[in-house]
């Protein structure tokens, strides 16, 4: 009897031994592991003023079925923004199997006045070996190998008239201009000259005497006859 209860026991620890060594690797199996991606944005500023401190979006896409996403992932697109300069470490990517994950990662071009989106297409794989070991290999669109997820945009504020605004300068240019035609085609009157007053006034005293002589001729003639 006790023989059997001993068996009985010594069977049912060797049970227990093999689904405690079935499970546990199954259970740490499961436990996934987690990679973060990081982005950072910065900006090319063309004028004097600083940059509005504005907010952008991007897209982070899975370009295979079985590539997991961030939590709060919609269909197989991620979405985040970054504000402003900064670098930023976007949310975790769990993986629980190994094998190599492929994303695309963009800025999406809101149109925001003044700025020159970085239209940069990211191509990212990740690969994850067994024991939650992850390599990453990026490349930028040109298909060349980089380090890092760097988007830089740039500003420029656009002018207070943007429909047809003159050049720098050109209305001096354009007075100068006209005030040269101007000149050239209607002289101004010349003044403080009295050459012509004089000319006319003597022409006129001369015709002057010249009548009185004839008409003093003409009498002294006619008493003589």
């Amino acid at each position: 009897m006790k023989l059997a209860m001993r068996r009985t026991a010594w069977l049912a620890v060797a049970l227990m031994a093999v689904v405690l060594a079935v499970a546990i690797p199954q259970a740490h199996a499961a436990e996934p592991s987690y990679f973060n991606l990081v982005v950072n944005q910065t900006f090319t500023n063309q004028e004097k003023d600083p940059a509005p401190h504005e907010e952008f979006s991007y897209s982070l896409t899975s370009k295979g079925k079985v590539s997991p996403l961030p939590h709060g992932a919609h269909s197989n697109k991620f979405s985040f923004a970054v504000s402003g300069t900064a670098e930023v470490e976007i949310a975790a990517i769990p993986f629980t199997e190994p094998g190599i994950y492929t994303y695309d990662l963009i800025c999406e071009d809101a149109g925001q006045s003044g700025y020159t989106y970085d239209s940069q297409v990211y191509t990212i794989e990740i690969y994850v070996h067994s024991g939650n070991e992850i390599d990453i290999v990026i490349f930028n669109s040109a298909g060349e190998k980089v380090d890092r997820l760097d988007f830089n945009h740039s500003y420029q504020k656009e002018p207070d008239n943007p429909e047809n605004p003159p050049p720098p300068g050109s209305d001096q240019k354009s007075n100068s201009a006209g005030d040269r035609l101007t000149s050239a085609k209607y002289p101004e009157p010349e003044t403080g000259d009295n050459s012509n007053v004089i000319f006319w006034g003597i022409m006129l005293l001369a015709s002057s005497g010249i009548l009185v002589l004839v008409s003093w001729y003409r009498k002294r003639k006619e008493k003589s006859n």
